[in-house]
């Protein structure tokens, strides 16, 4: 007798939970059971050539390029993040389904397959296999999104983790950055297009050193660099038939930095790429467009609109063709004129790029310094009848920051030449610097005989600049890192 009332309860169990769910698929009013739910694919990411994301407005396709780089194209042209790439496959190919809907067919327009939420997924595999999954409309009671395909016979539930994930397709694919990581080492030439104005060309010829292509007819432009190149010879050269000056590769750095590395803020819909969204944004024309040529052949692109937008600065863009919105400070770098992307700080090398350098008082060393191995820091070199005072680190930090002062040494006034030595018997020094390629700089500050102008003076070729006196007031407080034996 047990027995029997044990089955029939049991059965009495099994019919209410044919009850729940066809309640549940019809009505929405009974959350999923996830003890009938299991895995939507059987495949690995690894296994994915391409993945289509197709919705009412288009289709955009996630595939590898010839090299192994994922690719977006289609409704959306875009640059991918790899890792979120990865990630988001991880995520789509892993998930889990609920129990299938019994009553139902696959696609069922009543759970809101093809209308405009409506989202496919397609994935395509090697050996020419293809999985599918369809995602509908939210059911807010089950708190589940009704879901089609993955080799199943009826419509089934999805939890909203997934639909999260699927639904922010392609978007959570696209590069949150302006433009791929790329450092200005590893670039070789760069040109700025301005809206009525002549672009900017700059380049770098082997060394760390980067040049500004001078436009044909055109002279140095008025200010300090017309007073400097008018005088000296030594940041000009003469390449392909056109005159180069140095460039700040201070800014050039900040150019591509700023374009590598600065936040996206927003996806504009594909369809506000037409001309006329274009022209509204202040991309047609453009205000300024901004060319990187990697060393190898391979260039990066991104054209601006003006700056709007308060209190968040932001600029429109198009990066490789396709529209962002990105915070302004990547314009920033492109402004200003001709003048301000020449070089025209105190010294014409620049001791970071050094294997080693020194600085001397005409009686004793200073400070030297050598390329650390291990690092791009400084090593202190123990002159032969000297110590260090403070010990290898601390004199180290002080080398680091002492060849930051001088590659930023500001040129406050451009001197005439002074063919004999110019400066004051006491407080002066020497920087000797040893530069890749066997180039060897020699340059003394110290103050002029004559006024007391605090100056720096290159004995090669006679150049005289006024600097912040601030650079002796540091090179005198330096004494104390060396102390004799």
């Amino acid at each position: 007798m047990g027995r029997w009332i044990l089955r029939i309860a049991l059965g009495l169990v099994v019919i209410a939970a044919g009850i729940g769910l066809w309640r549940w698929s019809g009505t929405g009013a009974r959350a999923p059971d996830l003890l009938f739910g299991s895995a939507l694919f059987r495949f690995s990411p690894a296994e994915v050539e391409s993945l289509e994301v197709r919705r009412l407005a288009g289709t955009t396709v996630l595939r590898r390029d010839a090299a192994g780089r994922w690719l977006l194209t289609g409704l959306v042209n875009d640059l991918v993040h790899e890792e979120r790439a990865v990630a988001v496959l991880a995520a789509l190919v892993s998930g889990d389904g609920y129990a299938e809907l019994p009553g139902t067919e696959p696609d069922e327009r009543r759970f809101g397959f093809g209308n405009e939420t409506w989202l496919e997924i397609v994935f395509h595999l090697r050996e020419g296999g293809r999985e599918r999954i369809a995602l509908g409309d939210a059911n807010p009671v089950a708190e589940m999104i009704y879901a089609s395909g993955a080799g199943r016979r009826r419509v089934f539930g999805v939890g909203g983790d997934y639909y999260t994930v699927a639904a922010s397709l392609p978007d959570n694919l696209r590069l949150p950055r302006l433009l791929p990581p790329l450092r200005a080492a590893d670039a070789d030439s760069l040109r700025i297009d301005r809206r009525g104005a002549g672009s900017v060309v700059c380049a770098t010829f082997g060394d760390e050193r980067w040049w500004l292509r001078l436009p044909g007819g055109t002279s140095v432009p008025a200010g300090k660099s017309e007073h400097y190149h008018s005088r000296y010879a030594d940041r000009r050269l003469e390449r392909g038939g056109a005159t180069w000056l140095l460039a700040d590769v201070r800014r050039i750095r900040e150019i591509v930095f700023r374009a590598t590395d600065t936040a996206l803020v927003s996806f504009p819909e594909p369809d506000q790429g037409a001309p006329d969204q274009l022209a509204e944004y202040g991309l047609l024309p453009f205000y300024r467009g901004l060319t990187i040529y990697a060393a190898g052949g391979d260039s990066l692109r991104v054209e601006f609109g003006e700056q709007r937008g308060e209190p968040l600065r932001v600029v429109p863009a198009r990066r490789q063709g396709t529209l962002v919105i990105a915070r302004a400070e990547a314009l920033w770098p492109l402004e200003g004129s001709l003048q301000e992307f020449i070089e025209l700080g105190a010294l014409s090398f620049r001791p970071e790029a050094a294997d080693s350098f020194r600085v001397d008082e005409p009686s004793r060393p200073l400070l030297w310094a050598r390329r650390a191995a291990a690092s791009r820091g400084w090593e202190p070199i123990v002159p032969e009848g000297w110590r260090l005072t403070f010990g290898r680190e601390d004199t180290a930090n002080h080398l680091a920051d002492l060849q930051m002062n001088l590659d930023r040494l500001e040129c406050l006034d451009v001197m005439a030449p002074a063919p004999a030595d110019p400066l004051q018997s006491d407080e002066r020094w020497r920087l000797r610097a040893w530069l890749p390629g066997g180039r060897v700089h020699e340059v003394w500050l110290g103050r002029l005989a004559g006024d007391g102008r605090p100056v720096v003076w290159d004995p090669h070729d006679g150049k005289c600049l006024e600097i912040p006196l601030q650079m002796l007031i540091s090179l005198r407080n330096m004494r104390r890192h060396l102390q004799p034996i």
